[in-house]
């Protein structure tokens, strides 16, 4: 992607929305650079983290609709900062449980929480011009059958590898970003 595209990464290992959010605040938002796409994948870690001190899927569901609102105002914020640039709200990627004895089952512990906040975005994007919800992860990250995570794309059952991001850019954003950096979508 880097190769084929001018790109600015604003991600964070272990960033939560509320983070995105700070940073894009105080001082990170690419407003010199002028971009015709800004692309956004958020809202994973923090599901991770109610899971990680001990939330059930009760929890997480809460922190799902937590997730779509902060990301509504991120992306509110981002069309007000650079008018004119197309902005790309990707669905969450599906993901494993470590604790699982098959950790790459699917569905897994999360998966209500992320069905969840993918229809919150596509509810963002449907209601604001220049917003584009673009969900892809599904099916290029999981196996045949559906039933696992393939372990080469996503081998943490978190992270894409490099296959994994190939799959997922040559597969579907490539060319939804194409047709917005082109002016045909």
């Amino acid at each position: 992607m880097a190769a084929k595209y001018s790109a600015g990464v604003l991600g964070v290992s272990g960033d939560q929305t509320g983070h995105l959010m700070f940073r894009l605040t105080h001082g990170e938002m690419p407003r010199i650079h002028h971009p015709k796409v800004v692309v956004v994948l958020t809202g994973t870690n923090d599901i991770g983290y109610v899971s990680k001190v001990g939330g059930d899927t009760s929890a997480m569901a809460g922190t799902a609709e937590t997730v779509v609102k902060r990301v509504a105002a991120i992306v509110q914020l981002l069309a007000h900062d650079l008018p004119g640039s197309q902005i790309v709200l990707l669905g969450l990627l599906p993901r494993g449980d470590r604790d699982a004895p098959d950790p790459y089952a699917q569905p897994s512990k999360y998966t209500a929480a992320l069905d969840q906040i993918n229809e919150g975005y596509r509810r963002i994007a449907s209601k604001m011009q220049r917003v584009h919800f673009v969900d892809c992860g599904g099916p290029l990250l999981l196996m045949p059958d559906g039933a696992r995570l393939d372990e080469i794309a996503m081998p943490d059952g978190l992270h894409p590898s490099a296959t994994g991001y190939e799959e997922l850019f040559a597969g579907c954003w490539d060319d939804a970003i194409a047709r917005l950096v082109t002016g045909t979508g």
